[in-house]
């Protein structure tokens, strides 16, 4: 009432503005002006609120904010004022410092997730033979690898830490950037698998971005939204990882068709993305500013920023004991989503038999969900913290965790008693090339099958009277059936058309809709385990070999004939083999074990409604990983204030660690995936109850209340006082006449 009486009579509720009137000329000159003053200073909030700097606070240097600030000048909003406030509304908000900052961290750490785990989406592609255009990688050289993305930077995200606090979180960015385009170039000229491990290791060390992300967002924004504000710059880097399984399949195929089906070609300029990428973003880090009053050297040399010692400092970060179980904690839950990222395209592929395509989108739906699960993880932290303070951000976080580590075992459990590719017996030849056995991973449960005759005599009587140049097409390795360490069968490909002139299938017991079942043999990526799956070149348009195998089909759908280049063996060893065009107009096609065994025996991939349901668990599980990490970050702020650089690597440090335990041990090349996922769920769940030690004597933990430890500090070396934040400003120490040349402009 009071603001409407003073503005005069306006539309609306003119009794109440008349009571305002009546009200404010009864009260006395000293209420009058102190009602004033609430009154402005609730104008001045309404108006921060939707992103405006009405206070016109200023840094030490007499540049005047673009957002609202706190004492420390740190951005009190993030959301309000992300993007800029026109049309059409999505335009990002890059005005210096706060939001240049946010966006610069963000897009940059997007670049290296993208970067490092762009091979694992092209994994099945880089796994073929050198004669397919692979790397001949073995199961072993892939884990390796993926191990190797994450492990190295362990030790570079240590060091970002006090890089950061030294130098500052703009410069230790770009270096980081930098550093993994060699890697990127090497891996587009790599001939073999060790090109490949030396590749993703390089690359990987740019991944220690995401401490630089942190700390210069933890400097950027108020701790009342530190939490919302690391989660989300955090979340939407982390998206990365993604987009890069949905993308890069897509980008080869693309570029497949350009470069006349090249595979070999086609994967090496797709690593053309991720370089531009680093190159891109590097620049947009290098644009923003340090901090909100300024760049690290002119603050320092204004006297509002303490130079910093970079052994003491790493002292107070790693004598901090709830530094350390957020370092476990976070193994659990970032490590959980590297290992995802290295394993998910595979997974799908191996296990569910979809093309790379597919598998690349099914991969890409754990990193998506960092659109917007990871901000949710901080909204909440800030949330628990607003009514319950740090022990409410706690208690979020291990409750998170632990709904985290629940999914992750049901998403193993969904399978585990299922015949899949991994589980099949090895290296037992008195079965026979045609026959594997199954070990149902934590059950006792087994299976046997048998395939078709592989009869040998028939072959060499039939290369006998032939002309072809067998061993010259690569066929002599193959002929019954391939070198192999363990039992396998030739792929199957299920199709509703019979090839022209071709008179033999396999059998009419394909799945419903898919009546004709054939055999493909004579081609090594065909030789698939029992269960097991890959994709072959069916030659389809292929005019680069020139391939004599001609014709086509009839294409009921069309009432048309489809014309084929290029062709596939059928049969290869029995009297029926013969060379032919599939009725497919796809140059590559899946093949595998179609094959359909008792109900409740049938492998992962032919189980009704399996695959659905594993996506939508994984959905559950990728937020619930996604919001943990956010709720980490929404605590490591408060950790230890001088040395925010140093906590933040060591947590960052723990997250790939964390990923190297779950590539390499819980879920090793030898382990059934889905039996590595509940082990994986145990020990996410067990590691969780770590929460319950952290404690602040200023706030409390879980249990305790502040105070309630006595003396107890987890804090082992204390700083002094003089030990300020690379953040923490001496306004009053800031002289006053020094101003940039960027500053005078402003004021011009």
């Amino acid at each position: 009432y009071l603001t409407s009486a003073l503005a005069g009579p306006v539309e609306g509720d003119r009794a109440g503005i008349e009571r305002g009137r009546s009200l404010y000329s009864g009260m006395s000159d000293q209420s009058r002006m102190e009602l004033l003053e609430q009154e402005i200073a609730t104008l001045h909030l309404a108006l921060e609120q939707k992103g405006m700097n009405t206070k016109m606070t200023k840094d030490v240097f007499g540049r005047t904010f673009a957002v609202p600030v706190d004492d420390e000048h740190k951005a009190t909003l993030l959301f309000p004022v992300m993007f800029n406030n026109t049309f059409p509304y999505i335009i990002p908000n890059v005005a210096q410092p706060h939001m240049r900052a946010f966006w610069a961290a963000t897009f940059g750490f997007f670049s290296t997730f993208f970067s490092v785990f762009a091979p694992a989406a092209l994994m099945p592609t880089l796994k073929k033979d050198k004669s397919d255009g692979g790397l001949d990688l073995t199961p072993q050289d892939i884990a390796d690898s993926g191990a190797l993305a994450v492990s190295f930077t362990i030790i570079m995200r240590i060091l970002a830490g006090p890089l950061c606090d030294k130098f500052g979180a703009r410069w230790t960015f770009f270096g980081l950037l930098w550093i993994g385009i060699p890697g990127i170039v090497l891996l587009a000229f790599a001939e073999g698998a060790t090109e490949l491990k030396a590749a993703r290791a390089i690359i990987g060390l740019s991944l220690a971005s995401f401490v630089t992300c942190q700390v210069w967002c933890s400097q950027m924004f108020a701790k009342s939204i530190v939490g919302t504000a690391n989660a989300t710059a955090g979340g939407w880097g982390n998206l990365g990882g993604g987009v890069t399984q949905l993308v890069m399949p897509l980008i080869y195929e693309g570029i497949l068709q350009s470069q006349d089906q090249d595979v070999d070609k086609s994967w090496r300029l797709c690593m053309i993305v991720p370089a531009a990428l680093h190159v891109i973003s590097s620049l947009c880090v290098i644009s923003g500013q340090d901090l909100p009053d300024g760049n690290y050297r002119e603050l320092e040399k204004s006297g509002a920023k303490n130079k910093t010692s970079g052994c003491k400092t790493a002292m107070i970060g790693f004598s901090n004991i709830n530094a350390w179980i957020l370092f476990i904690g976070y193994a659990f839950c970032f490590g959980v989503e590297l290992t995802m990222n290295n394993k998910g395209v595979l997974y799908f592929y191996k296990y569910y038999g979809v093309p790379q395509r597919m598998a690349g989108i099914y991969g890409s739906i754990f990193g998506l969900m960092n659109i917007f699960a990871r901000s949710w993880g901080g909204i909440l932290s800030d949330t628990m913290n607003a009514k319950y303070g740090m022990r409410g951000r706690i208690w979020a976080m291990w409750v998170i965790q632990a709904l985290e580590g629940l999914m992750c075992i049901i998403l193993g459990l969904i399978s585990i008693s299922k015949p899949s590719p991994t589980r099949m017996y090895k290296d037992q030849a008195s079965l026979g090339p045609w026959t594997g056995g199954f070990s149902g991973g934590l059950t006792d449960v087994s299976w046997t099958k048998a395939k078709g005759a592989g009869d040998c005599s028939v072959l060499e009587s039939f290369l006998a009277g032939n002309t072809v140049d067998w061993a010259g097409e690569g066929l002599a390795p193959y002929t019954c059936a391939p070198a192999n360490d363990g039992d396998g069968m030739w792929g199957q490909f299920n199709s509703t058309l019979a090839p022209s002139g071709y008179p033999y299938t396999y059998g009419l017991g394909g799945p419903d809709g898919y009546p004709y079942t054939y055999t493909i043999t004579a081609q090594k990526g065909a030789w698939v385990p029992p269960c097991g799956f890959d994709s072959i070149k069916t030659n389809y348009g292929n005019t680069k070999d020139y391939d004599e195998i001609g014709g086509g089909y009839f294409d009921t759908n069309t009432n048309e004939q489809v014309p084929g280049i290029g062709g596939v063996w059928l049969n290869y060893g029995t009297a029926q083999v013969a060379k032919v065009v599939l009725p497919t107009v796809e140059p590559f096609i899946m093949v595998g074990d179609y094959g359909y065994r008792p109900e409740g025996d049938e492998c992962v991939a032919n189980t009704d409604g399996l695959l659905g349901t594993a996506l939508t668990v994984m959905v559950f599980f990728s937020i619930f990983v996604q919001m943990s990490e956010g709720l980490h970050f929404g605590i490591v702020p408060y950790v230890s204030r001088p040395a925010l650089g140093v906590v933040s690597g060591m947590v960052g440090a723990g997250g790939n660690l964390g990923a190297v335990i779950g590539t390499r041990g819980i879920i090793a090349p030898d382990v059934d995936v889905d039996a590595g996922f509940v082990i994986l769920g145990a020990v996410i769940m067990a590691t969780s109850v770590l929460f319950f030690g952290i404690y602040f004597p200023e706030h409390g933990g879980m249990l305790f209340k502040k105070g309630a430890l006595g003396s107890y500090d987890p804090q082992l070396y204390k700083p002094d006082d003089a030990d300020r934040g690379s953040d923490q400003m001496d306004y009053s120490a800031a002289a006053p006449a020094q101003k940039t040349n960027r500053a005078v402009e402003a004021d011009m």
